[in-house]
């Protein structure tokens, strides 16, 4: 009697072709895959973008009345002398600085 050797079984696997996505191991498939999802993110975030401009759009615009929250508007004088004084101060310490005069400046290390 012949003894027979036991054949290896064949694990069944599901496989799906689909040739317009073909996934190879070669550098095409990479550009393919990148290609394809860049692709398919530009198109989701325009959908997106389209849906969220026409929904803030479609939405009442604020109006504006004439003369409202504007009554009795004035000036605060003496704040804006302050102001002006201390901005005159900062023009004069910069022009002498650039014109070089007023500062005494020695050398240190002697």
């Amino acid at each position: 009697m012949e003894q027979k050797t036991p054949q290896p079984v064949k694990k069944k696997t599901l496989k799906f072709k689909l040739p317009h996505f073909h996934r190879g191991t070669g550098p095409a498939a990479d550009w393919k895959i990148i290609f394809l999802s860049a692709a398919a993110l530009i198109v989701i975030l325009t959908l997106i973008n389209t849906f969220v401009y026409f929904s803030v759009v479609r939405q009442a615009t604020p109006e504006v009345s004439d003369g409202e929250g504007q009554d009795n508007l004035t000036l605060n004088l003496d704040l804006l002398q302050k102001t002006a004084a201390y901005y005159q101060a900062r023009q004069e310490v910069f022009v002498r600085i650039i014109s070089g005069s007023g500062t005494n400046a020695e050398d240190p290390s002697l």
